[in-house]
């Protein structure tokens, strides 16, 4: 039985002391540029532990005519340096509230003086706000629906209209940038469904008839992709 009045629910590391630790063993650099980023998980087996948020800081491919630091998947939170993990609920205001305090610290943020073969670098670390999803891009710029693009707000009918053109897009949205490995996802996903409904040339899936039709090409599809 855990004591009285003594609740963890999260793991916390100042974003100051990571720079410092991470710079220092990177110190070939006197830029550091990292981007930071978070990220909710669902469906966890232990025993109320349903949501869980993690934040993160990446360290972008440094490089000075030679390569110190390359990552092969740099959109992934694979040997991320995380800031923090608790196990809450992620709603729009948790990633806002966690959003402007890291903002706030990265604003803060001191140059990590380093010594080396008896001379002190001056380190000046740049941290940007890119690793992050199409959900939590919506929820920190306020963008009320996930069909809506959060960049230039144009709905899915305005998408397939000349409007499209003149939309202007919203440039505090714009410094979130894009993610490489979720704008993958999100056009493979597009071509699966256009593929499930080539046996009836439409978007909308109207009656059993085409539903049918949809689903046994659906199936096809699956079925040759698990056999290669």
């Amino acid at each position: 039985m855990l004591p009285d009045n003594i609740d963890v629910n999260e793991a916390y590391h100042p974003l100051q002391n990571l720079i410092d630790h991470t710079t220092s063993e990177l110190f070939l650099d006197l830029n550091l540029h990292c981007k930071w980023g978070f990220d909710g998980s669902t469906g966890q087996s232990q025993y109320k532990q349903y949501q869980i948020i993690q934040q993160a800081l990446m360290i972008i491919p440094v490089f000075y005519h030679i390569s110190f630091w390359r990552k092969q998947t740099p959109s992934s939170s694979r040997f991320c340096r995380p800031i923090r993990i608790k196990y809450e609920k992620e709603t729009s205001e948790l990633l806002q509230d966690d959003r402007d305090e890291i903002e706030e610290q990265i604003k803060n943020l001191k140059l990590t003086s380093i010594r080396l073969l008896c001379n002190n670098l001056q380190v000046e670390v740049r941290v940007r706000h890119y690793q992050i999803d199409g959900k939590a891009v919506n929820d920190i710029s306020k963008n009320s629906s996930p069909r809506i693009c959060n960049i230039c707000l144009a709905s899915p009918i305005q998408i397939n209209n000349d409007i499209i053109q003149k939309l202007e897009p919203k440039k505090h949205t714009l410094k979130y940038g894009l993610s490489a490995f979720h704008a993958n996802i999100r056009f493979f996903e597009w071509i699966l469904h256009i593929g499930y409904r080539l046996p009836i040339k439409r978007w909308d899936i109207r009656g059993q008839d085409a539903k049918k039709l949809c689903d046994a090409k659906k199936k096809q599809v699956q079925t040759e992709f698990y056999a290669l």
